[in-house]
């Protein structure tokens, strides 16, 4: 592996099934707000599988790039499946000045749980942080 080079992979399987007392469900303070669970961006009845392959350059630049697959409604008739990659660049302009430029792309079947109905989306995103 290249000095500075890190690969990071998670998975999480968020189905009831999978550990059926542990995901989302207690009785007097259930983890949702408005219907939404929080807590993961997938929701119950999911799983989702993430690769991210990082590289320092140097201490003032970086790059990232990613793939997420996650599977939303996985007990439904109409699994929706999202297929999301993504690229990032950073640069450290001064000790307390960072610039992130993202970008990301991303196909949806089945949206919403509906069948045959499909998405795509572009993300474009840039940050300026400041620290102090």
């Amino acid at each position: 592996m290249v000095r500075g080079m890190k690969l990071r992979a998670e998975y999480a399987n968020l189905s009831p099934d999978s550990v059926p007392t542990a995901w989302y469900k207690h009785g007097s303070y259930p983890m949702t707000y408005k219907g939404r669970v929080f807590g993961h961006h997938a929701g119950p009845d999911a799983d989702d599988l993430f690769f991210e392959l990082s590289q320092d350059f140097s201490e003032e630049l970086f790059c990232k790039a990613g793939f997420d697959k996650e599977r939303n409604g996985i007990n439904q008739a109409n699994t929706q499946e999202k297929y999301q990659y993504f690229l990032e660049t950073g640069y450290s302009i001064a000790e307390w000045l960072d610039l992130a430029v993202r970008y990301a792309y991303e196909e949806i079947s089945n949206y919403e749980n509906v069948k045959d109905h499909k998405q795509k989306n572009h993300f474009m995103g840039i940050e300026l942080k400041c620290n102090f």
